[in-house]
C-alpha cells in the first residue's frame, strides 16, 4: 500500500474541469474526483498525453490555478497546485471577482447520487 503524501487532508469532489497547456493554446477537459489544499486527483475518458507543467481551470469558479503533474496512472493525474489554498482558494478568488458561485447544492446533491 503506498503512503498518502499530502499536507492536507484530501475531500471527495465531482467538478468539472479543465487542463490549459501551450500556453493557452490546447484544452482538454476532465473531471477533478477530489482535492486538497495542495493539489487533486483529476479523471480522463482517455490517458491523456500533457505535459508536466499545465494550469487546471475548475469550470465553477472559472479561476486559474497554476499547476505541475506529481503522478501519473493510466486515466488519472495527481497535480500539485503553485498557489495556496487549493480549491478554497479558487472559491474566494472568484467571489472576489464576483463570480456567482453555485458549487455547494450542486455538489450535495451529485455526492448523495453517486456515494462521492
Amino acid at each position: 500500500m503506498t503512503q498518502d503524501q499530502r499536507n492536507s487532508p484530501r475531500a471527495r469532489c465531482y467538478l468539472g474541469a479543465r487542463l490549459v497547456m501551450n500556453d493557452g493554446k490546447s484544452t482538454l477537459g476532465c473531471t477533478m474526483r477530489n482535492h486538497s489544499d495542495g493539489g487533486a486527483l483529476l479523471e480522463f475518458t482517455d490517458a491523456p498525453a500533457v505535459p508536466r507543467e499545465i494550469t487546471v481551470v475548475v469550470d465553477n469558479f472559472g479561476v486559474l490555478t497554476p499547476s505541475e503533474i506529481v503522478w501519473r496512472q493510466g486515466r488519472k493525474l495527481g497535480v500539485a497546485f503553485r498557489t495556496q489554498g487549493g480549491l478554497n482558494g479558487m472559491k474566494a478568488a472568484a467571489a472576489a471577482r464576483g463570480t456567482a458561485l453555485r458549487d455547494d447544492a450542486r455538489i450535495r446533491c451529485l455526492r448523495s447520487a453517486t456515494g462521492y
